[in-house]
């Protein structure tokens, strides 16, 4: 055997290594952007069922929440800062959301939900 058949099986080896590493490194990436996805929407419901919490938690909150949607003009001014606090977390939320759905780090469905059914209809299902 000349050094030339070895050479290009040498070659050959490498090739079939270099390959075969790049396919078990695609496979361990795409397993870890998958458990990272899962983590991002766990971590993003237990952050909202925080929020729904904190409101449900509080007869002051939730009846400034609920009589706020509907009619915001007649809650009182501390009420209506209560009000706007509260639903503006509610907001940055959906707004993280709409971020984390964009960048493949959670499930469009999720913000897709929010946007069919509002967070206003979450609400008055969660009231006590």
């Amino acid at each position: 055997m000349n050094w030339e058949a070895v050479s290009a099986i040498a070659e050959i080896a490498g090739l079939i290594a270099v390959l075969a590493s790049l396919i078990y490194i695609g496979a361990q990436s795409r397993q870890a952007n998958i458990h990272a996805t899962a983590n991002a929407e766990v971590a993003w419901m237990v952050a909202l069922n925080q929020i729904f919490d904190g409101w449900v938690s509080d007869e002051r909150t939730t009846s400034a929440i609920r009589n706020g949607f509907g009619s915001f003009n007649s809650l009182s001014m501390s009420d209506q800062a209560l009000f706007q606090a509260r639903v503006g977390s509610i907001v940055n939320h959906w707004i993280l959301a709409k971020g984390l759905s964009q960048k493949g780090l959670i499930s469009s469905d999720i913000v897709e939900e929010v946007n069919k059914h509002g967070y206003r209809d979450i609400v008055h299902a969660r009231r006590p």
